[in-house]
């Protein structure tokens, strides 16, 4: 029925005619566990500018008389920020053919005032929603649209441009002036983020202003994302004030074009504003539940803010660019998370997303990226394409002081990436970026088995990365690594139906465990003799009888391997001498192999030449909770801050008994240290942080971990803390996180690490410590006395990589080591007296090596290992094990 309508005017007009029926019609949304949530027991559309060559309002809104301007003189344009209106109100689409210019100059004011009848409006005390298009020619320095006010009883507010002298930037907001008191003008955003205006650029944009009177909030909204939300004082009273648009009463700013402007009765959510499109759809909603996160926690909504569909057959290739055309590769670091609600998205090009930017799904059972079979651009093996590329290269030079690595880092959980059927140069997922954190909780699979590989990991500059819960089905290649500077840390990962390889490492730096495959063709190959795999806790099952399941020419450490099928476990080539080029070849049988180190051991003590197989402990799974019953903000107690000091306030969201505490993104700064106590099982940011004020110094801890039950596990996930004491006996598990400066108390309980970067861990008292993906580029480790097994490691700083004494046990696999200019000649790398190490590593290719690798003492007799012990391949030392057993001499052995 629509697309009869689509051809006849007059039954567009028939259309139109039914749209009060619709609004009147429109049935409640439902409430409840997982719904979104609603704007009010219904909204009214009170008023309605189309612009249609026409400046009067809907002819069934009486409360506003036509559009006036002091010369009465309109031009209107063919430019319109899409062809078709799609109403989520109605559900209908309708087309769009006009748009309002305004070409405001010092002598001349395009301003145009719409008379008020309050008494008609009904909007006294009640929540409202403006909303409209424009196309600005240009920065501009002043307001947009206004409801004004005949005098300060009233309210004023409405939407605008402010120029900040400061940044020299322009930014699109809100503002409003409350009874009585001053005007408001709230700005969200940071220097070159979306909200910014720019003189270069003169897109559509589309901007609302939302009132809700129950909350007592204004709320200012840019293309559908939400800048700021600011606390209302009172009541946004109404008066007889006129509507402006293009300027304020005696004031004309605004130069560029205006289109569809609406006031709605009732507080609107993103998903419920108009939107542009190409072609009319009937019947979509953007409404999107809340499955694994808190709608106030701070994500942007793909379907709500950038109108993904997410129906399986409508593309939403334009939604996720324009995402991530917002939301990464700016010139500012800070990050943007990205929300993916359930449903199967579908895709007819290639993504390409960038830095600063976290993507979550609604589980990789329930969100679905898919490309669309027998896809354009994706028939040819010999000219592949990534489904969805994941490269920083292309973004701005990050501006002075505007984030850190953290900040600047890329990760994706929670969903399933799809190559379809008949696209046989499809790449699912390729990383070329090195600032990628975390891959978690995902399912990479092609649907006829075809395509080239699921996951490649390809950084141009180096990086390291956790890839955890990753499920890949069918390619050529489950995994390509060809990041020669870059060490990658994969745990829990399922291989199954590949054609070549379940993993096909170039030169690259792997730390894998817990490794499964089933698949007929090597589950491994590692080719070049400057890469490096250590392969933990695996099982590569369903191999063909002539095939092997491990083919490696570069370093390589096996522990605990099952194998089934295969003709041998194990093929092994040694590069004899890099300038002969001469190779060794050996074969491990197995099918089970408990150990096999490679071609290059160095004993320091003790003169062992097996790793040191600490017990491995998995990192404990939390609950995750009911996100409606069991999560409360920090925000809820904004009212407890002294000042700018968030301490109480945090405090006081740790002692409420939720089980977790969330930070929506920002910097909450605190004067005191914060006690991680009582029933709460996770503190949780979206790359937020904890600072120290002018009151705590660099070595004070802003959180301190002193929860008394020693049987509790406790998560910090996605929180930066400037600071933090471990003095509690409970478990402590930090996640996608950087401490700052980390230490411990006597009797501390365990620690689990994963994706942690950029911290000073000091562990002065004994502890044991499990690691995955250790990002310690900036400080060294301290051990005295403690247990720590480390699964990837990327290191590199003035301090060397680790110290440990005091009959600490260190055992750290896939280590990728950066050497700093400015390292003092006599500190080593690694330091080691008194205690056992076992350690295998690669350098840096093309830096100048540093000399001084180990010292290993034990009593006084100290072990020197340079790098002359290393195995040189071209620019990249290789130590495939370095072990020692130093005791002090009263418990030498």
């Amino acid at each position: 029925m629509l697309g009869q309508m689509l051809k006849s005017p007059a039954r567009w007009l028939l259309l139109l005619a039914l749209v009060p029926a619709a609004y009147a019609a429109r049935p409640k949304t439902a409430t409840g566990k997982g719904a979104a949530p609603t704007a009010g027991p219904k909204a009214e559309v009170v008023g309605f500018w189309r612009f249609e060559h026409d400046v009067k309002a809907e002819a069934r809104f009486s409360a506003f008389g036509p559009g006036k301007r002091a010369d009465d003189v309109y031009f209107f344009n063919d430019d319109v920020p899409g062809p078709f209106i799609y109403d989520p109100l109605q559900r209908l689409s309708y087309p769009n053919s006009a748009s309002l210019s305004f070409q405001s100059d010092e002598k001349h004011s395009d301003v145009m005032e719409i008379a008020v009848s309050n008494a008609k409006t009904n909007l006294a005390g009640q929540s409202v929603t403006l909303e409209l298009f424009c196309k600005p020619n240009g920065e501009w320095n002043g307001p947009l649209a206004i409801k004004s006010r005949l005098n300060d009883a009233a309210a004023e507010w409405g939407l605008e441009s402010r120029y900040f002298e400061q940044q020299n930037q322009t930014y699109l907001h809100g503002f409003f002036t409350p009874p009585g008191e001053g005007t408001v003008h709230f700005r969200g955003g940071q220097y070159g983020s979306s909200v910014q205006v720019r003189n270069e650029s003169s897109d559509w944009r589309h901007m609302a202003f939302v009132y809700d009177a129950e909350a007592k909030t204004a709320t200012c909204y840019v293309d559908y994302y939400q800048v700021k939300t600011m606390p209302v004082p009172g009541e946004l009273k109404w008066d007889m004030g006129a509507i402006f648009l293009g300027g304020g009463p005696g004031r004309a700013t605004f130069g560029g074009k205006i289109d569809e402007v609406r006031l709605t009765k009732g507080a609107l959510r993103p998903s419920q504003f108009l939107r542009a499109r190409k072609e009319p759809v009937a019947g979509a909603s953007f409404e999107s539940m809340e499955t694994l996160l808190p709608r106030d926690c701070g994500y942007v909504d793909l379907k709500e803010c950038f109108g993904a569909m997410g129906d399986g057959k409508t593309d939403d290739t334009p939604a996720f660019r324009e995402a991530f055309r917002v939301l990464s590769n700016q010139a500012t670091a800070d990050h943007h998370t990205l929300y993916v609600p359930p449903g199967t998205y579908l895709l007819t090009d290639v993504l390409q997303s960038g830095r600063s930017l976290t993507v979550i799904g609604g589980g990789a059972d329930k969100t679905v990226i898919k490309l669309r079979d027998k896809c354009a651009g994706f028939a040819r093996p010999a000219d592949p394409h990534g489904m969805w590329v994941v490269d920083s290269s292309t973004a701005p030079e990050l501006a002075a002081g505007a984030g850190g690595m953290n900040d600047a880092g890329i990760e994706i959980t929670h969903l399933t990436i799809d190559t379809g059927k008949g696209n046989p140069g499809a790449k699912g997922l390729v990383i070329q970026s090195g600032l990628l954190q975390r891959l978690e909780d995902l399912t990479i699979r092609s649907d006829d088995a075809a395509g080239l590989t699921g996951l490649e990991l390809a950084p141009k500059t180096g990086g390291a990365g956790l890839i955890r819960n990753v499920r890949i089905k069918g390619f050529d290649s489950g995994i390509e690594s060809s990041g020669a500077e870059a060490t990658m840390t994969l745990e829990q990962v399922a291989l199954e139906g590949q054609r070549i390889a379940g993993i096909k490492n170039m030169e690259g730096i792997l730390a894998i465990r817990a490794l499964t495959s089933m698949n007929k063709v090597p589950a491994l190959i590692s080719l070049g003799a400057g890469s490096m795999v250590a392969l933990l806790d695996s099982s590569l099952k369903g191999g063909m009888k002539d095939a092997v399941a491990i083919q490696s020419e570069g370093a390589l450490c096996v522990l605990r391997l099952e194998t089934a099928g295969y003709k041998s476990a194990i093929r092994k080539r040694e590069l004899v001498d890099d300038k002969t080029k001469e190779w060794k070849e050996t074969t491990i049988a197995g099918p089970k192999v408990d150990e096999y180190v490679g071609d290059h051991v160095v004993s320091g003590h003790g003169e062992s030449t097996t790793a040191l197989k600490l017990p491995i402990e998995n990192t404990p799974e939390v609950p995750w909770g009911d996100i409606h019953k069991d999560w409360v903000s920090v925000l809820k107690f904004a009212d407890k801050k002294l000042d700018e000091d968030w301490a109480p306030a945090i405090q006081a969201a740790i002692d409420s008994e939720a089980k977790t505490v969330y930070f929506p993104p920002g910097i909450y700064t605190v004067n005191t240290a914060v006690h991680l106590r009582g029933q709460v099982d996770r503190l949780f940011g979206l790359h937020s942080r904890m600072a120290h004020s002018g009151n705590l110094t660099s070595d004070d801890a802003a959180v301190i971990f002193d929860q008394p039950g020693a049987k509790r596990a406790v998560v910090i996930e996605g929180l930066d803390i400037d600071g933090l004491r471990h003095d509690s006996a409970a478990t402590l598990v930090l996640k996608s996180a950087c401490p700052g400066h980390y230490d411990n108390g006597k009797g501390c309980g365990k620690l689990f690490l994963e994706d942690v970067e950029g911290a000073d861990f000091q562990f002065s008292q004994p502890q044991s410590v499990w690691a995955r993906q250790w990002n310690g580029e900036k400080h060294g480790i301290f051990s005295h006395g403690a247990s720590i097994w480390c699964l990837g490691l990327s290191a590199g700083g003035e301090s060397g990589v680790l110290l440990a004494e005091a009959g600490a046990s260190t055992e750290i696999f896939g280590a990728y080591v950066r050497p700093v200019g400015n390292m003092a000649e006599s500190r080593p790398l690694f330091g080691n007296t008194n205690s056992r190490l076992s350690v295998n590593y690669v350098t840096s290719a093309g830096d100048a090596p540093h000399d001084l690798q180990v010292i290993d003492t034990q009593g006084e007799e100290a072990k020197r290992v340079t790098s002359s012990s290393l195995k040189w391949i071209g620019g990249r030392g290789r130590m495939d094990l370095y072990r020692s057993n130093a005791f002090a001499p009263t418990a030498a052995k």
